[in-house]
């Protein structure tokens, strides 16, 4: 029986999100195991499973791990100023490349 099989009986049997919750994480499960328990118990869509678990008393000791790794993850690379910068060295730097004959300076208009 799977952790989805054994969470549904549970919640038809009366027992609290949550509580459903707890009993896959002691197992073992992981959160994504969570979440395809939450989706296949309440049919909802991921991305609220998600928040639901994130949420849940049961994941509470990987809450403030799982925000930093998302806040890194999702913050740019590098800010707009950067990236023209960047850019800018790219073509300066394309400019004052040698012909492949040696003879002349490629021009960063036209191509060799």
């Amino acid at each position: 029986m799977t952790f989805e099989d054994r969470a549904r009986v549970l919640h038809e049997g009366g027992t609290d999100l949550d509580e459903v919750l707890a009993r896959p994480r002691a197992e073992g499960a992981s959160i994504v195991d969570c979440v395809k328990v939450v989706r296949a118990v309440e049919g909802i869509p991921l991305g609220e499973a998600k928040r639901i678990v994130d949420a849940s008393p049961a994941w509470a000791s990987h809450r403030e791990g799982n925000r930093r790794l998302r806040a890194r993850s999702n913050r740019p690379p590098a800010g707009p100023a950067a990236l023209r910068s960047r850019q800018q060295t790219a073509h300066r730097v394309r400019a004052r490349t040698p012909h492949r004959d040696g003879r002349r300076w490629r021009s960063p208009t036209r191509p060799p």
